[in-house]
């Protein structure tokens, strides 16, 4: 009892002692932030409605010239998103003394998922910005998957 008594106070220390981990743990606790996560999930899918249907729909941006720029600025500011929501998961991991390296990151599916997801949803943006014309987008079926993630997030709380 006394062992695990004195584990909490050295965590409760880490988390008081440090601000920016005291913000990422109160931001990620809050059901508000976990709604604003599924919101924009629902949003990002949702753009597909104002995206080519095809590949090969070079005359879509023709027809509608201001839809690739607030797509882009829109889609952009969701990644940006997400990537500060793995950058939370990440730094509260570190301080996550009570597992170790391996079953913070790499045998965490959740953690694993979220990493490899957000990187192909990264990597598809920046050849959409790199490659004139219009291409297939991997980032439009994998976009579900963030719904997935948030959903599970969701039930543990």
């Amino acid at each position: 009892m006394l062992i695990v008594r004195s584990l909490c106070r050295v965590v409760i220390f880490k988390v008081e002692n440090n601000k920016l981990l005291t913000f990422c743990y109160g931001l990620k606790t809050t059901p508000a932030w976990n709604d604003f996560l599924f919101i924009i999930s629902w949003i990002y899918m949702g753009l597909a409605i104002f995206e080519p249907t095809y590949s090969g729909d070079d005359s879509y941006y023709e027809e509608h010239p201001s839809a690739k720029y607030a797509t882009l600025v829109i889609e952009a500011v969701i990644i940006l998103i997400y990537l500060f929501e793995l950058f939370i998961d990440i730094y509260q991991r570190k301080f996550d003394t009570s597992r170790t390296f391996k079953t913070n990151y790499i045998t965490n599916k959740k953690m694993v998922s979220k990493v490899l997801i957000d990187l192909v949803l990264v990597v598809d943006y920046i050849i959409l910005l790199a490659i004139s014309g219009v291409h297939f987008r991997i980032s439009r079926i994998l976009r579900p998957c963030n719904i997935l993630n948030i959903q599970l997030i969701l039930k543990s709380f």
